[in-house]
């Protein structure tokens, strides 16, 4: 092959190089600007979530401060439940007394049921004793008080007569 033809081989060759190189170049600046499309995204999605970060920040600084408020309100609760089991503490004893109180209250009760029940029984035999003594005396007195009227008339009579 000449010089000639070998030059215009290689020239060929390199332009069939230059063409593919610049189809490659075209192919890499297509694949900049998706790049550089995708940056943009990326930075627009960096911002979104530099947003979310802080609104979590905020977030997260009012949780603390709900967490430092239900903190106090545990706080206040242990006092109340301590004032409370006092309390109960109290009442427990004077629960206690008050038992202790009616128990004796229930024995003297008893002892007054009985002694009122034996004093109760005396008392109606008295009675039934002071019946059966009017029952008794009942037809004496009758007869007296006829004697009594028949004399008021003999007296009566005898001052007429006088």
């Amino acid at each position: 092959m000449s010089n000639e033809e070998k030059i215009l081989s290689m020239i060929q060759t390199i332009l069939g190089s230059i063409e593919t190189m610049q189809d490659n170049f075209k192919t890499m600046q297509g694949d900049i600007k998706t790049m550089q499309g995708d940056i943009k995204t990326m930075q627009g999605d960096i911002k979104t979530m530099q947003g979310d970060i802080k609104t979590m920040q905020g977030d997260i600084e009012t949780m603390q401060g709900d967490i430092e408020t239900i903190q106090g309100d545990i706080t206040s609760m242990k006092g109340d439940i301590k004032t409370i089991n006092g309390r109960l503490d109290k009442l427990e004893i004077e629960h206690a007394e008050m038992a202790s109180a009616i128990k004796r209250i229930d024995r003297s009760v008893i002892l007054i049921e009985n002694e009122h029940g034996k004093k109760l029984g005396a008392l109606f035999d008295g009675y039934q004793a002071s019946l059966d003594r009017d029952k008794a005396i009942e037809p004496r007195v009758t007869q007296l008080e006829r004697t009594v009227e028949k004399h008021s008339l003999e007296i009566l009579t005898l001052k007429h007569v006088k």
